[in-house]
């Protein structure tokens, strides 16, 4: 979700699904580290997976990413998925570069 959306981890923790259009692919944030609202636009990936995390019965209010880490840190479900997927000797990014790396990538294909 980083990756391709520039989110902060914060940001992602924190959104309910009231916040998510997927008819438009995007998200609307409306509190930002920076204190000023934002939308986020979604390319295919990112869709594919919130519309994957759908459940009936949810309300508007749910977090689409619910978390019971505090600190928004993802060491509880990356490292297992890496685990997972067989993937080994990754350097795990602190989430300033994950960010860096979506805008760039971003502003390439005119989405960030």
């Amino acid at each position: 979700m980083s990756v391709y959306s520039g989110m902060r981890l914060s940001e992602q923790y924190s959104c309910e699904w009231s916040q998510v259009n997927l008819q438009r692919r995007t998200i609307e944030l409306t509190m930002t580290k920076n204190g000023s609202a934002r939308t986020v636009r979604l390319n295919e990936k990112v869709v594919a997976a919130i519309e994957s995390l759908r459940r009936s019965g949810q309300k508007k209010t749910d977090l689409v990413f619910p978390s019971a880490a505090k600190d928004f840190d993802t060491g509880e479900w990356f490292q297992p998925c890496l685990e997972e997927a067989g993937i080994t000797g990754y350097l795990r990014e602190p989430p300033v570069a994950i960010r860096r790396t979506a805008r760039k990538h971003g502003s390439r294909r005119g989405t960030l």
